[in-house]
């Protein structure tokens, strides 16, 4: 394979069973004190264990890594966005919290470092899905607090055309 392992199969004849005995085995690319499991594609672990009939292709090993590749690539993007959802909730909860003291006449307000934190994460690149949102003029995101408050823009008839 591409890893430098090379991959045997030998037939015996079985005298007992009157039949022929398939064996499969890998001579690894490194010292055995220095190779693991994992350093065998899944597919020629799935042909050295009988689970598939046929060895497999140097161009299927490389479709299968490109798409672990990119399931990799997209579960990072689920996680930013789910650690961004947690930290706004967060930040919402404190709001809440500053706001019911001020209605209570207590003088507590929302943590500042919250608000980096908010600060930080909008300078990141944002997931796709959430993006095309953005870029649509004819969407527009809600404004201010409180009395200063201006909510939204949306046009249901957009993407039903």
């Amino acid at each position: 394979d591409e890893l430098g392992n090379r991959y045997y199969e030998m037939k015996e004849l079985d005298p007992s069973q009157n039949s022929e005995l398939t064996r499969r085995e890998v001579e690894y690319h490194a010292k055995m004190e220095e190779f693991e499991v994992l350093d065998i594609p899944t597919q020629w672990r799935s042909w050295l264990k009988h689970f598939r009939q046929d060895p497999p292709t140097n161009e299927e090993i490389r479709r299968y890594e490109a798409q672990r590749q990119m399931i990799i690539e997209k579960a990072a993007e689920i996680d930013a966005a789910e650690a961004k959802w947690k930290v706004e909730q967060k930040f919402l909860a404190q709001r809440v919290v500053a706001e019911a003291d001020k209605l209570a006449g207590t003088s507590v307000s929302a943590p500042h470092f919250m608000q980096a934190q908010l600060d930080e994460i909008h300078k990141t690149k944002q997931p796709p899905s959430q993006g095309k949102e953005q870029d649509d003029p004819l969407m527009g995101e809600p404004t201010g607090q409180g009395e200063t408050f201006e909510p939204g823009t949306w046009d249901p008839t957009v993407g039903n055309k």
